[in-house]
């Protein structure tokens, strides 16, 4: 009966630290601090006990890892980052929460902007050949004129 009682008291703190870290990872969300968010929302994930009378909350947290992971994804794509760390990001979000359409829309685009990827650009289109261009369209204003 008392390991009953222990074993009640232990699940019991742990649903409040879940709830805690949920609390915090849905603010930081609400505040746009994905990596916070996803942090906090994967530490509640991992800390709430897997019970039945726990599943609405699981769901919940897992949309809000989800989110952050999408948005975090979404953000690397518009600054032309890794798409392997998107890719990443994506494939989480959509085990977190299969129906996100957000996360199911940006895996579509992703999917294209990884097979566009694999295009062999043409020499003049390839960062050193940009790079050295630009830099001699740059020596006149550097060194003055060459007339």
């Amino acid at each position: 009966k008392e390991a009953a009682q222990q074993e009640e008291v232990r699940r019991q703190d742990a649903e409040a630290k879940a709830m805690k870290s949920a609390e915090a990872g849905f603010k930081a969300l609400s505040e746009g601090a994905l990596v916070e968010a996803q942090t906090s929302l994967s530490s509640a994930l991992n800390t709430l006990p897997d019970r039945p009378q726990n599943d609405a909350l699981r769901a919940q947290i897992a949309w809000g890892l989800a989110e952050a992971q999408y948005l975090q994804a979404r953000d690397i794509i518009k600054k032309q980052g890794s798409l392997a760390d998107a890719r990443k990001l994506v494939d989480s979000a959509l085990r977190n929460a299969p129906d996100h359409r957000g996360a199911q829309a940006l895996s579509k685009r992703l999917e294209k902007l990884e097979a566009a990827a694999l295009i062999p650009k043409a020499p003049a289109d390839q960062p050193a050949t940009l790079w050295n261009r630009r830099h001699f369209v740059r020596l006149p204003s550097v060194y003055g004129s060459f007339h």
